[in-house]
């Protein structure tokens, strides 16, 4: 054309390119490989050859879904033709397009729609093909008898109202399967599915199905086309290994995936540790099994099954002379690479053994499905021509709409004796009611394996409605009825693996639900130590009980105080009685000897306090020797603090005394303020009261600690103190310790007779020395018995230097004293100037 000229006139273009394009749909043919010429012509859509990754685009025969059913359907037909089962001597005939290739599929598509006479179309099974062919047959109200068994979403069924499916749904196999796993008392699965539209479809209607079911899917695990027998290996031997109680898979692979499946299983080191189920992908076909046939012993297949069989169609695949004559068309498929007209040794020689190694039982395949679709026309046509169709209306527009609509009421016809009509009883969704078979590959004798059916599925007709995926415990729901001979199945191992989801959880294990499978799967988890597995929860035990051996309840345990050893606990029980006993015959001393000027000139009341702060150190041991409890506790840290404010508290103040008045009276003759006996045991008892303060908090955060021997036969209690209450509580003892200990370095050079701080210097050198060796053994011992011990003995030997080396001397000077003079209890009147000690004149520049 001249392009200046088409762009001056469009609209011509435009119509030239009409022409055009009307003049090439006129030369178009599509990929048909079969033709029969017949007053009504059906048309076939199959798959005759397949395409497989690194390889020629359709280069591989397809021997069940391509092969088999373009010789059923030629076979059939010419069978029909030869008996003249057609009515008025009308004769059928048939157009067979192979689909393989996809860039050619419109060009077919537009070469169905050229034909003349067509009344019906079988096929397509490939779902894919199905959703480019069936709209556009739709517009000329084709009737199709539809071999997919992938179903279609509601809001796209309107696109299909031509289509009938003549075999079962995935949907309905998925059923079947999970009703088998069900049935064998399995709840936890795998899904190997192949990357494309079967594969999904499938995968998406067993999960929905075990999920309606209570079945657990663990993964569904994708393979892409032209996965190598590597990977499936190395993939089986990870899966296996990581989720060891998962035993059974469903296998949703193609032919060639599930040869190369087949293969890398038998390579794997866990062949004999999984079960596998197979949906119609796999069905009963031989091709899959041949020199794999040891590993797919066991394997349980599903497909659909026609109850029917046609004699004269098994006749057709058992005559030799018939069959030969047919095979000529499988040889221009390319399958074989001879002429079967010259066969004389290769591997097509003998036609029985060829369909059987490649086909398996015929009567298992889809041939019925192809053949029963044929007598499904023909029925209809016969029906149709009795209430006055002929040929003509038969392939126009009103014809094929009758012919729709008579196909939904084969059931009530009366059909050839060759047909069954059961087999097509179609449900409101134009599909008809599923009966699916299930064969197992068994090895009958040594060396001999064969598909054997050992049960069906058969699709309900009265349903209740599927119940809605997100409710949880449901009850198991079924839409079909399982029929299972469980005697009959052969294993590979020669019994049942177990595949379950949910363990029995041993000792002290809980279960712990999937948050996959929500309903009857779980882990087990193991408890806690200390807590126990009561009604599947950790139960934690109290501090005073601790689980039994078998895990399962808290038993409670005899209570005993920290363990202390044996002599440490003699010890300082005995050494706090002595005690004891010295510091009351002490008191009782200066009680008695109340009047004499030792005892008045020695502070008789800081002395007092100071041998009660003894007593209380004395008494804390006491108190151990019970099964503590928190008030115990209490009362044992307050006590023994008590006690060391009640002797440094006295002693700082007797020291600050002295140091005091000497200090004074070297600047001024005036008496220094707060030294009178009432005022020192004032502040004495403030000291007391201070501690008693920081003693208080400790009741709130005291609590009691739990120590558990390794042999358990008991349970240990100790006091739980706090860190930082303890140093403030200590602190200040220390302040007071360090304070006294001041004031005697400072006085040590006064005059003789007024040195009584000298002793008090020694007492404090030395129980500084204790309580620092006291405090660091604290915090170095991981005992708690010996630790709750040591504060009480730091204490009982700091009373024995305080009495001994401050008190035992003013008694020994009174006793000396009383020989002398006659008297048991002189009186400050005594005119004995020379034992009149730095205590008597202490005590005179007090009084005045």
């Amino acid at each position: 054309l001249n392009f200046e000229c088409s762009k001056e006139n469009p609209g011509t273009m435009r119509l030239l390119m009409v022409l055009f394009f009307i003049s090439n749909l006129a030369k178009i043919k599509g990929d048909k490989i079969a033709h029969k010429v017949g007053d009504l012509i059906l048309i076939g859509l199959f798959k005759g050859n397949g395409s497989i990754p690194r390889k020629p685009e359709c280069s591989i025969p397809r021997p069940v879904f391509g092969i088999l059913p373009i010789i059923t359907m030629t076979q059939t037909i010419d069978e029909i033709n030869s008996n003249y089962l057609l009515k008025k001597n009308l004769t059928l005939g048939y157009a067979i397009f192979d689909l393989c290739r996809e860039s050619s599929i419109q060009r077919d598509i537009l070469a169905i729609t050229r034909f003349d006479h067509i009344a019906g179309i079988i096929g397509p099974e490939d779902f894919q093909v199905a959703q480019l062919v069936v709209p556009i047959m739709s517009l000329y109200y084709v009737p199709m008898l539809s071999l997919n068994e992938i179903g279609l979403s509601i809001d796209r069924r309107h696109m299909f109202d031509v289509q009938h499916w003549i075999v079962p749904s995935i949907v309905d196999t998925a059923d079947a399967v999970i009703d088998f796993v069900a049935e064998m008392d399995w709840n936890y699965v795998g899904i190997f599915y192949q990357e494309n539209k079967y594969g999904w479809s499938a995968a998406h209607s067993i999960k929905t199905s075990a999920m309606l079911r209570g079945v657990c899917v663990h993964d569904m695990i994708r393979f892409k086309t032209g996965t190598t027998i590597e990977t499936y290996q190395n993939f089986l031997d990870f899966v296996v290994e990581n989720t060891p109680l998962l035993k059974v898979f469903i296998l949703m692979l193609q032919e060639a995936e599930l040869i190369k499946f087949l293969n890398g299983l038998k390579m794997s080191k866990h062949i004999n540790d999984i079960t596998f189920l197979a949906m119609s992908s796999w069905g009963t076909k031989k091709i899959v099994v041949e020199g794999n046939e040891a590993v797919s012993k066991g394997v349980i297949t599903f497909q659909p099954y026609y109850p029917a069989e046609l004699p004269s169609l098994s006749n057709f695949f058992h005559n030799r002379e018939i069959f030969k004559s047919n095979l000529y068309k499988i040889y221009k498929l390319g399958y074989c690479n001879t002429d079967p007209y010259q066969w004389n040794a290769t591997e097509c020689q003998n036609d029985e053994i060829f369909f059987e190694n490649k086909f398996g039982n015929i009567t298992h395949s889809n041939a019925y499905g192809i053949a029963n679709s044929v007598y499904a026309f023909l029925t209809v046509f016969n029906n149709l021509i009795d209430r006055g169709y002929n040929e003509r209306h038969l392939t126009s527009y009103y014809g094929w709409y009758q012919t729709v609509i008579e196909l939904d009421k084969l059931k009530t016809y009366t059909a050839p004796s060759l047909f069954n009509k059961q087999v097509f009883e179609f449900k409101n969704n134009r599909r008809v009611y599923s009966n699916i078979a299930i064969y197992n590959y068994q090895e009958t004798t040594k060396g001999v394996f064969e598909y054997r059916k050992i049960g069906s599925w058969v699709k309900s007709k009265n349903l209740v409605p599927r119940p809605p995926l997100n409710l949880t415990n449901f009850p198991r729901f079924r839409t079909g009825k399982l029929t299972v001979s469980k005697e009959h199945i052969q294993w590979r191992n020669r019994h049942k693996l177990d595949s379950n989801c949910s363990p029995k959880c041993g000792i002290n294990e809980i279960k712990a639900p999937y948050t996959k499978c929500p309903r009857e799967c779980w882990n087990c988890q193991k408890c806690p130590a200390e807590h126990v597995a009561m009604n599947n929860t950790c139960v934690l035990c109290i501090e005073y009980e601790r689980p039994n051996p078998l895990k399962s309840v808290c038993e409670t345990l005899p209570l005993t105080g920290a363990s202390i050893p044996f002599g440490l606990q003699v010890t300082v029980y005995f050494l706090s009685i002595i005690s004891s006993l010295i510091t009351l015959t002490f008191v009782y001393g200066f009680i008695y000897f109340k009047d004499h000027h030792i005892i008045k000139a020695s502070s008789r009341e800081l002395s007092i306090l100071t041998l009660t702060g003894v007593l209380a150190w004395n008494l804390v041991p006491l108190i151990n020797m019970t099964r503590p409890t928190k008030i115990l506790c209490f009362l044992n840290r307050t006590v023994m603090y008590q006690g060391f404010s009640l002797v440094y508290g006295p002693l700082f103040l007797k020291t600050n005394r002295i140091y005091r008045i000497f200090k004074a009276a070297k600047s001024t003759p005036v008496r220094p303020k707060v030294i009178s006996p009432g005022s020192q045991v004032a502040l004495s008892l403030a000291f007391c009261f201070i501690q008693l303060l920081l003693c208080v908090p400790r009741y709130s955060v005291i609590s009691i600690g739990y120590l558990y021997p390794s042999d358990r036969s008991h349970v240990e209690l100790y006091c739980h103190d706090d860190s930082i209450l303890f140093i403030a509580n200590f602190s200040f003892v220390l302040v007071l310790m360090c304070g006294t200990t001041f004031y005697t370095f400072k006085t040590r050079h006064f005059p003789k007779n007024f040195n009584e701080s000298k002793y008090v210097g020694i007492s404090m050198y030395v129980t500084c020395f204790i309580t620092s060796l006291g405090l660091v053994t604290y915090f170095l011992v991981n005992n708690e018995g010996v630790k709750s011990l040591l504060p009480s003995l730091t204490g009982v030997v700091s009373g024995y230097v305080i009495m001994f080396c401050i008190y035992a001397r003013k008694f020994v000077l009174i006793r000396s004293e009383s020989k002398e003079t006659g008297d048991k209890n002189p009186s400050m009147q005594s005119n004995i100037s020379r034992t009149t000690t730095a205590m008597s004149l202490n005590e005179q520049c007090i009084s005045e």
